[in-house]
């Protein structure tokens, strides 16, 4: 009923959201070349670099990330980015990175970048799936949260109903987030700073969030600026079939806030369409 209250008296025709992406035509062109590019490899889920590029654009803070193809260009990316990095082999068919020895932390200095890029290579090739794809390592800055005063993980998502549009999800993340299940959903349509704040107090972490045993407040106001900017990416561009972050690490109001691992999913527009469901 009170959900109902609250459609009846939101007005039909809602103010225009300001364009927190700060869409402009090289944007919109870029965005849709890495799609294109990730489709004309056949894949469907982008690389973290791709993803990190995207969030780069739109103005959420994410570590930056770099695809380096040999040891010289892992050691000059290393310099780039800024040490400690952390250093990951990119495979599609290598989902559990660490299984494999496809990851080391902790990276810092360029020769060290060098040996590493050539170490996480040959343990893809003797250890991994046989005959993998092997796109080279990505070079990751590492975020130090040590020092942070408090710091909350949240999971932000996206699914496209094929009903009602993109859906937006938001609450506590981390390891047990598939298990905690304590997360609200959303419409994506014309969402506002308003529509963000209600979808967030119907979570228990939101409590957290807001500041409890003498814990400083986390950044809300950023966080609700991150979820505005997705509901703009995806409903800008419908070909992004799931976006996942998990986790999102939220820090005191003046420390900020650090999308750590993001996942996008776009649809192959050549993929044959799914059977409608049945009706009894």
């Amino acid at each position: 009923m009170c959900d109902y209250a609250y459609v009846r008296t939101t007005p039909a025709n809602p103010p225009a959201i300001p364009d927190k992406c700060g869409f402009d035509d090289g944007k919109v062109a870029r965005i849709k070349a890495i799609f294109d590019e990730a489709l004309a490899d056949k894949r469907t889920v982008l690389l973290s670099h791709e993803t990190s590029e995207i969030f780069t654009l739109i103005g959420v803070s994410a570590p930056k990330t770099k695809l380096a193809t040999s040891a010289d260009q892992a050691g000059s990316f290393a310099e780039e980015l800024g040490y400690p990095v952390v250093m990951k082999i990119v495979s599609p068919q290598i989902l559990h990175k660490s299984d494999c020895g496809g990851v080391v932390l902790g990276v810092k200095s360029k020769d060290e970048a060098a040996s590493a890029f050539n170490t996480i290579m040959e343990n893809a090739k003797t250890k991994g799936p046989a005959g993998a794809d092997l796109k080279g390592v990505e070079i990751q800055q590492m975020v130090n949260f040590s020092g942070m005063t408090k710091n909350t993980e949240m999971i932000v998502g996206m699914n496209r109903d094929p009903n009602f549009g993109p859906m937006l999800m938001v609450g506590q993340g981390g390891v047990y987030a598939n298990y905690l299940k304590d997360v609200a959903f959303e419409l994506s349509c014309c969402y506002s700073e308003e529509d963000a704040m209600r979808q967030l107090k119907k979570t228990k972490i939101f409590s957290i969030l807001e500041g409890v045993r003498g814990q400083p407040r986390s950044d809300i106001k950023g966080l609700v600026e991150i979820l505005i900017k997705l509901s703009q990416l995806v409903t800008r561009f419908p070909n992004i079939k799931e976006l996942d972050m998990n986790p999102l690490l939220v820090f005191s109001e003046s420390e900020g806030i650090a999308a750590v691992d993001v996942k996008i999913m776009i649809a192959d527009p050549n993929a044959p369409a799914a059977a409608p469901p049945a009706h009894h």
